[in-house]
């Protein structure tokens, strides 16, 4: 399928599989990043606040953490991490049910439960791997 165009911006990824699962980082860091996991959205959002911004093809982009816009969404050994270095770009692909977030591998980002840290996967069109887009309305930082 063609990769959806995102227009670049700060917005929260939810992942259809609870209420108002979005796509989190954890509060800390282990030897390959920061895992990401899928968790209920917090209030204030900020934390969980994604910046999407144009990477190397028309449909692809980098997406780094709000709060330290140098920490981009990056894998290692099929698990998602945020992480300072060599950014992924990911895109977005059209599913029945949403958006699929498709890393450079070609793989899914899938979220099995909430609480669970994300991990790549084949893609199918189930819940799991089906994400919205939620625009925040806050300008993209300096140093992006």
């Amino acid at each position: 399928m063609a990769n959806v165009p995102v227009e670049p911006g700060v917005y929260l990824l939810g992942v259809h599989i609870g209420f108002r699962t979005v796509l989190t980082p954890a509060p800390h860091s282990v030897d390959e990043g920061i895992p990401v996991f899928a968790q209920p959205e917090q209030v204030p959002p900020l934390r969980q606040a994604i910046i999407i911004q144009p990477a190397t093809g028309p449909t692809s982009y980098f997406l780094s953490l709000f709060l330290k816009p140098q920490i981009k969404l990056a894998y290692a050994n099929e698990l998602v991490f945020a992480r300072e270095g060599s950014p992924v770009p990911w895109t977005f692909d059209p599913s029945v049910q949403g958006l699929n977030i498709i890393s450079d591998k070609g793989l899914a980002v899938r979220a099995e439960f909430p609480g669970a840290q994300l991990r790549l996967a084949e893609q199918e069109d189930v819940p799991q791997d089906t994400w919205s887009l939620h625009r925040l309305h806050l300008p993209i930082p300096p140093g992006a």
